[in-house]
């Protein structure tokens, strides 16, 4: 019986070769097409099913630069020794990356923990090569990955659900 990180692995594995075998096609129209659809059908089921035992991504809440709008993103994400690094898979002009570098900060939930990411940067594929797992490297090589997001973290203490309020970066930076 395979254990419940093969499955996810597994599932995540067949979702990005997907994806992948689209990327790879062709450039910008394609692309585009298919950053929409997830955007507006893909997107939106994932955040259903966040508690999912199956669920290989994390949720991204950002705020609109423009806006000022809380948004949800669900991404694939990989913890590092000091934070989360973030494949940019349909590369670094995606409106949630904007968000978080205007704002220099965001949080990212992960089975249920929330974490505060802070001191956001891009890193080149190579630059990623060190940080990431080698079967994870293997595929976002596969995938043509060329930046990624690094980010410092915090772990977010337990708060009511139903506060969205975020300790000050500044107080973050100072601890």
């Amino acid at each position: 019986m395979r254990t419940l990180t093969q499955r996810r692995t597994g599932f995540m594995l067949i979702a990005l070769l997907t994806i992948g075998i689209y990327l790879r096609q062709g450039k910008g129209h394609l692309r585009d097409q298919v950053r929409q659809f997830n955007k507006h059908y893909l997107n939106p089921f994932m955040l259903k099913h966040l508690h999912s035992r199956l669920a290989y991504y994390v949720v991204l809440q950002h705020v609109g630069r423009r806006s000022g709008k809380l948004y949800h993103t669900p991404v694939v994400a990989e913890h590092t020794n000091d934070g989360f690094i973030i494949p940019l898979t349909y590369g670094r002009q995606v409106d949630w990356l904007k968000n978080v570098q205007a704002a220099g900060s965001a949080t990212i939930e992960e089975h249920g923990i929330k974490y505060q990411i802070i001191k956001p940067e891009i890193l080149d594929r190579h630059a990623a090569q060190r940080l990431l797992r080698r079967h994870r490297w293997l595929i976002y090589r596969l995938l043509r990955v060329e930046f990624f997001l690094r980010s410092r973290s915090v772990k977010l203490p337990i708060k009511n659900s139903a506060s969205n309020l975020l300790p000050e970066t500044s107080e973050l930076l100072a601890g």
